[in-house]
């Protein structure tokens, strides 16, 4: 459950450092006990994120609730959550020849073509059947079913489509039957057969199990058939399928993804309902995946959800507080997948796509899943392509990324990146240093004093977290103008103890230095946790780091090398990116977000030599952490999982900009 409470102060939220998994944390040289790396808790441990108010903390998407009042919508049974079993546009319009298998002959990829890139060939046979993979729950099939078939020689014989849905007790029901001695040679034939009643009936239930099959049979060997494009068609064909979502609950994500190529999200801060969007231009002609997720970031949980094609609504999810849970795990709480029959888009098209090997692709900003080389089909639409290339040695990261803008349009897309130049820089997020000399803390009587040592180890690790990982990380695309402001020598910092933490913008108003806050998006306070003599303030217990709200504060208990940057600033920083793309653009960074890295996968140090955690790191600036059901606060994995449904992390504000929080 989300709350909108940032604005309130540090004391109100609740530091992940009290939840969950706990990998990333601040690391580097460490103040001993004062680390902001978390314990090791069960979720079990934590009744409520509002039960620790008063700790200070880093920021987390699971610090935010809902507002929203409760759905009154009657609760239709969500227990029905199905995976994507085999991708229904590669089935059916036979582009993979994998999706299909024969009892006999030799099946084949074939450029001759009714529709779309390839058919589906069977060669040297006499008598076989065709099976498909099983297929989800479809949806706006129409009356009518159709493929196109192609022989090249006269035959004596019969083609057959059956269809099963084991799940339902439907087994192998004939939809129709023509004779192979009417067919034309030498070009494909458009065959259409009526869907009877009862496997229309089966079809709008909802399965994962659904099979095609074709059985072809002859009076003599046959040499070759192609078989392409089955289609499900209205008996009068919508020149334009309209598809359209409503989303009137999210608590606290709703992510829609549409062929794996297009994705969109929405989080209920308050807002009622979206009303009816349109999302037509995510679909193609002929059957489009679609998968539904519903994301929680702790507490309570809910959503309502539903989709309509041609005015005729195709699916309905409603889960309120009471059937979803007072608390939910964090990360996916329920999913399904549906396929959608959109006989009336535009077809397809292939994209290609060439460049260097270690090659990530993006699709309007997020993550596709994809590295390059490869092809796959994309919609006719207007989409912006991403490119991050990268070779990932540590302390020596290499990066850049490409964009191409592609505009809508029926042609096939060949793209080679290596041949396009680099975006470049698009963001310079402003850093304000803000150092203060002297300590008070109520508990001893001796003060902290910032050292000028320290001062410039400090502010050198700065500029090198920038150069050696912000920017190689995001693939050159943000980096940081560090600036410092001459050290506070006037204004002691007071603190009931040196673990407390303070108000930053309070402090900036004593420093007379207010004017800052509209300047830099972050706002740095480096103080002393030493006294004079070197002696720790805190006596071993007090908060080394922490960031939220646009300020960063560290103390000087951390100790800054001069030849290699400390992770702790990356960390916390990282955080004030999480807590911007959360509140500000609507998007989850998943579950446990920065301090999710053992949830997912990811170690301190890893085989490729990176150590502090800058493996999780960077994966979570990149937006490429692996992401599905499995992925559940407190339960440790020793990899990244290998079947994500989602990527999640900060990549669209390390690539469209880091606003202002304070």
């Amino acid at each position: 459950m989300i709350k909108l409470i940032y604005q309130v102060g540090w004391f109100l939220f609740v530091s992940l450092c009290l939840l969950g998994c706990g990998g990333g944390g601040g690391s580097g040289s460490s103040p001993g006990s004062n680390t902001e790396a978390p314990p090791k808790v069960s979720s079990a441990a934590v009744s409520s994120t509002e039960s620790s108010s008063s700790s200070q903390s880093s920021f987390s998407s699971s610090m935010l609730s809902s507002s929203s009042s409760r759905s009154q919508n009657v609760y239709i049974n969500t227990s029905k959550q199905f995976k994507l079993v085999s991708d229904p546009y590669l089935l059916l319009s036979f582009e993979d020849p994998g999706s299909w298998s024969a009892s006999t002959g030799t099946l084949y990829k074939s450029t001759d073509v009714f529709q779309g890139i390839s058919s589906l060939g069977i060669k040297n046979f006499q008598t076989t059947t065709l099976t498909s993979k099983p297929l989800n729950t479809l949806r706006a099939i129409g009356d009518l079913v159709s493929f196109g078939v192609k022989l090249n020689q006269s035959q004596s014989g019969s083609i057959k489509l059956l269809v099963s849905i084991p799940s339902l007790s439907l087994f192998d029901k004939q939809i129709g039957t023509t004779e192979l001695e009417k067919l034309h040679v030498g070009a494909f034939e458009k065959i259409v057969f009526d869907i009877p009643d009862d496997v229309k009936t089966a079809l709008n239930n909802e399965y994962n199990d659904l099979v095609f099959k074709f059985e072809i049979s002859s009076t003599k060997p046959i040499d070759e058939v192609l078989l392409d494009d089955i289609s499900f068609e209205a008996s009068v064909i919508s020149t334009s399928d309209k598809v359209e979502i409503e989303i009137r609950s999210a608590d606290d994500f709703v992510y829609l993804t549409v062929n794996d190529v297009q994705k969109k999200m929405w989080s209920d801060f308050g807002n009622s309902s979206t009303g009816k969007i349109d999302i037509s231009s995510m679909f193609w002609r002929g059957a489009n995946s679609v998968k539904i997720y519903a994301t929680n970031s702790g507490g309570a949980a809910k959503f309502w959800v539903a989709l309509w094609v041609n005015g005729e609504q195709v699916l309905l999810r409603d889960c309120v507080t009471e059937s979803c849970g007072v608390y939910v795990d964090e990360g996916i709480y329920y999913q399904t997948s549906l396929v959608l029959n959109t006989p009336g888009r535009p077809v397809a098209r292939l994209l290609e796509l060439d460049g260097a090997e270690k090659s990530n692709i993006y699709i309007d900003d997020h993550f596709s899943g994809k590295q390059i080389p490869t092809s796959f089909f994309i919609p006719q639409v207007n989409m912006t392509l991403g490119i991050g290339e990268y070779t990932d040695a540590p302390l020596n990261y290499k990066s850049r990324y490409v964009e191409e803008k592609i505009l809508a349009g029926a042609s096939n897309v060949k793209f080679d990146a290596s041949k396009a130049p680099a975006l470049g820089v698009q963001n310079v997020n402003k850093v304000a240093v803000v150092s203060i000399r002297k300590t008070i803390v109520s508990d001893t009587p001796r003060q902290g004093i910032l050292r000028d040592s320290e001062l410039a180890l400090f502010n050198k690790n700065m500029q090198m977290v920038s150069d050696i990982w912000v920017e190689p990380l995001s693939y050159g695309l943000t980096k940081w103008q560090v600036d410092v402001i001459p050290t506070i020598e006037n204004v002691a910092l007071e603190m009931p103890t040196l673990g407390s933490g303070f108000d930053g913008s309070e402090f900036l108003t004593k420093a007379k230095l207010d004017y800052i806050k509209s300047q830099y998006q972050i706002i740095v306070f480096h103080y002393p946790g030493y006294d004079i003599n070197g002696v720790r303030l805190d006596n071993g217990g007090g908060a080394g780091a922490w960031a939220m709200n646009g300020y960063f504060y560290v103390s000087d208990l951390w100790s800054f090398a001069d030849d290699r940057p400390n992770s702790v600033i990356l960390h916390e920083i990282l955080h004030i990116y999480e807590q911007y793309q959360v509140l500000r653009n609507f998007t989850p960074t998943g579950t446990i977000g920065l301090h999710g890295a053992e949830c997912h996968g990811y170690p301190e140090a890893n085989l490729q030599g990176e150590t502090d955690w800058v493996g999780w790191y960077r994966e979570f600036i990149r937006g490429t952490v692996k992401e599905n059901e499995n992925i559940k606060q407190g339960i440790e994995i020793t990899k990244p999982v290998e079947n994500p449904e989602i990527y999640v992390g900060v990549f669209e504000t390390f690539r469209r900009g880091l606003g202002f929080l304070h």
